[in-house]
């Protein structure tokens, strides 16, 4: 039931070149939302991207907007997320070269604050600042729900914007800047087009069924079965290969065709059309 979209005007008043890749943070201390995003200013020729902010509480009214990011580089397409009372920032060094912070030209960088509008200070990352995850931008990055991760676990999405679109790297340690390049065992949305510049917003299962609900989804069909480690018959109009998961105490169900009843959830592992 999301209602229609409006505009609203945020940068008007620092004669914003650009209002880019606009995202909100709440902040608990004050009840307010911080709105950031990336502008070139009128003030200095348009020479640079910073990021500003302006704080809101109802998205109808805004206050004046005030820097937020200044480095001798340009910044873009910051995202924040809060972990046990301390937000993590990830920006983008949109600068034709190396900023004061160390990072390369079109790389994340991360940062950390007590407080949305504190002061922040940097989190090295060796792993963010090298070629293997250079030329990058849109980062965005959410917990994983606690059925897709044994421990805490971040996801961290960055975008290949030279034609491969979002891929994943996980952390355990939002302190520590160590990520890891998942290579395979994940699926985007899209096909062989990857989704780019985006937030994703986490959802129980509850939710989920009622979206799907709300929107006709079809249930998947199964075209074949993993059953520990070994592949059962499948059944008809092959579209997804999923694997069946052992509920704690539950039996594992004798052959194929027996699992109705059974206490087993399915998981879709791969994505693959029939021939």
């Amino acid at each position: 039931n999301w209602s229609e979209q409006r505009m609203v005007t945020v940068s008007a008043g620092i004669e914003a070149g650009c209002t880019w890749a606009p995202e909100a943070s709440y902040d608990e201390r004050t009840g307010e939302y911080v709105v950031y995003w990336a502008s070139k200013v009128a003030a200095d020729g348009y020479a640079k991207q910073r990021l500003y902010y302006a704080k809101t509480r109802d998205f109808y009214s805004f206050t004046e907007p005030k820097v937020y990011i200044e480095y001798d580089q340009s910044s873009i397409d910051t995202t924040m997320i809060e972990h046990n009372g301390t937000y993590y920032r990830y920006t983008k060094n949109e600068g034709g070269s190396t900023n004061k912070l160390g990072a390369m030209t079109k790389t994340i960088f991360i940062e950390k604050s007590s407080d949305v509008l504190g002061t922040f200070t940097q989190i090295p990352s060796t792993v963010l600042n090298s070629r293997d995850n250079q030329y990058v931008e849109g980062p965005t990055i959410f917990k994983l729900n606690k059925d897709d991760a044994d421990t805490d676990t971040w996801c961290l999405l960055v975008d290949d914007f030279g034609g491969g679109g979002y891929y994943p790297l996980l952390t355990t340690d939002l302190d520590s800047g160590e990520f890891t390049r998942l290579t395979e065992g994940y699926q985007l949305p899209g096909g062989t087009r990857f989704p780019r510049h985006g937030t994703p917003i986490r959802i129980t299962a509850e939710e989920y069924a009622a979206v799907a609900k709300a929107y006709n989804a079809q249930r998947e069909q199964l075209s074949s079965i993993t059953l520990d480690g070994e592949a059962l018959e499948a059944f008809s109009s092959a579209q997804k290969d999923y694997r069946v998961i052992k509920a704690d105490d539950a039996p594992y169900p004798a052959a194929a065709g027996t699992f109705e009843g059974q206490d087993l959830t399915l998981e879709i592992i791969q994505a693959t059309a029939e021939n």
